[in-house]
Formats: structure tokens, sequence, C-alpha cells
């Protein structure tokens, strides 16, 4: 699902951390917080659902925890494609998959969702 929002909040610092994310044509997004973020730190770090870009489908459920927040989940780095690639310059987690529910008896239309 293209343009629904997703929060990183981490609460491991003095100061908590809030940051927006929305997702691509293929319902995955991508956030880079700040370096004061630590890969030691990402444990007490959660994603949460925000808002749906569908009218009719905008209730967030708690599958994979997208309501009270999910953990982030550490990705192994990706193999080299090539001798002379370099590997990445930070961490990957993961979280999800995340779903929207209809609000009301209307179900979600299902071509709607492969957008």
């Amino acid at each position: 699902m293209t343009g629904a929002e997703v929060l990183l909040t981490c609460n491991n610092t003095k100061y908590p951390l809030r940051v927006k994310g929305t997702t691509d044509k293929n319902g995955y997004f991508f956030i880079k917080p700040p370096k004061t973020l630590t890969t030691y730190g990402s444990h007490r770090c959660r994603v949460s659902l925000l808002s749906s870009p569908m009218a009719t489908c905008n209730q967030p459920t708690d599958l994979h925890a997208g309501v009270k927040g999910s953990l982030l989940m550490p990705n192994k780095k990706p193999p080299l494609s090539s001798p002379d690639a370099h590997p990445l310059p930070y961490d990957v987690f993961s979280v999800g998959p995340f779903a929207f529910e209809a609000s009301s008896k209307t179900p979600c239309a299902k071509e709607s969702l492969e957008d």
C-alpha cells in the first residue's frame, strides 16, 4: 500500500526520538534515524502504524504489533554483489508486516491494497 505512515519511536536517550516514514508502492519504508541512535540502543525502539491513505481501510490492526509498536529485528547484512562493492555504512532492521482493516462493516477493496 503506497502512502501509509509509520512512526519509529525510541526511548533510549534523554530525549525520546520520533521519526515518521511513508511506505512505497511495495509497502516498504526506509527510515534513517539520526546518528545518535546506535545499534546498541535499537532494542529500545518500536515502529507502529500511524495512518492509511485509504479512507475505507484506515483502522490499524495489531498484527505483528502494528498498534502497540513492533520491536526492530536486525537483518543480516547482504552479501557484497562484487569484490569492488562496499558494505552498507549502517545496520538494517525490519518489522511487520503490518495491516489496516475497514473502519466500518464495508470490507477493504483488495485491488486498492495492491496499488
